[in-house]
């Protein structure tokens, strides 16, 4: 339909921006109406975090953010309430979407700002956090963005020698930590759960080592709707999501990363409890 010269809602690209447009609007314009959060998936990156949403996602109580990873809390925090609450389904009348909402942005955990925004906005909220072997984690983090092109160091032992010069400039300027990733540093796990920890009880997270959530698929994922309080409920299937094709470090390279991760994961084990038996 062509109406004035110009392609109508629902035609060709200027109909299709017309349509998100007014959908972006009409969210915004009841925003009051819809859920806020109570639970967060607060990391880590390249843990298991998109199965995990993706699973929630599948329960009929659940209500996940529109945007994968909305980054409200650390990166996005400018654009208010009003802006994240429009990402949700409705809590009330006929178009209710589920009990409880939720999102997922695996950059909270190590963020230093996040715990802070996100108790005020929500201290009673419960938190879930996925944790993996951190030298398979960094090796797959580089590997999942210099496939995409978002890496320019041509091998991971280049972006590790990087690393210093990295966490300089995001220290400067917070905003280039965005665009350089920090690999070494985002599995330092326990760093960054000691921030939550100022903040929220320990009994408001969940820690969940994704070998354990990949092995027991099913009883880790009872155990995460046990603690949101959620109905069982059997999923069709678990599928991995945003997975990739395993690759090999080199040996040298990963005894010098187990070493230099050997303090920070004695000190997760000691908060969480728990020995994962990370080498």
């Amino acid at each position: 339909m062509v109406v004035g010269g110009w392609p109508g809602p629902g035609t060709g690209r200027v109909g299709m921006r017309l349509t998100q447009y007014g959908e972006r609007a009409l969210r915004r314009a009841t925003a009051p109406l819809r859920h806020y959060p109570s639970f967060l998936i607060i990391g880590g990156i390249r843990c298991g975090t998109t199965s995990l949403i993706k699973y929630l996602a599948e329960h009929p109580d659940v209500d996940i953010a529109i945007t994968k990873e909305p980054h409200f809390f650390d990166w996005n925090h400018q654009r208010g309430d009003n802006w994240y609450r429009s990402l949700f389904g409705m809590k009330y009348g006929p178009m209710k979407s589920g009990e409880i909402a939720g999102e997922s942005s695996p950059a909270y955990l190590m963020d230093p700002e996040a715990p802070a925004r996100a108790a005020a906005a929500i201290p009673d909220a419960k938190l879930l956090l996925l944790v993996r072997n951190p030298v398979e984690r960094a090796h797959s983090h580089y590997r999942y963005r210099r496939e995409r092109g978002h890496e320019r160091a041509e091998t991971f032992e280049e972006a590790l020698a990087d690393e210093p010069r990295r966490m300089a400039l995001a220290e400067q300027d917070r905003p280039r930590a965005l665009t350089l990733p920090r690999y070494f540093y985002h599995g330092s796990y326990a760093e960054g759960l000691q921030r939550w920890l100022e903040h929220f009880g320990r009994d408001q997270i969940l820690v969940i080592p994704s070998e354990r959530f990949y092995a027991q698929t099913d009883t880790e994922y009872r155990r995460v709707l046990e603690f949101l309080g959620l109905a069982d409920y059997e999923l069709r299937d678990y599928v991995v999501h945003n997975s990739a094709a395993s690759s090999s470090i080199d040996p040298i390279t990963r005894k010098e990363l187990a070493d230099r991760y050997s303090q920070p994961n004695q000190l997760l084990y000691e908060l969480v409890g728990d020995d994962y038996g990370w080498e």
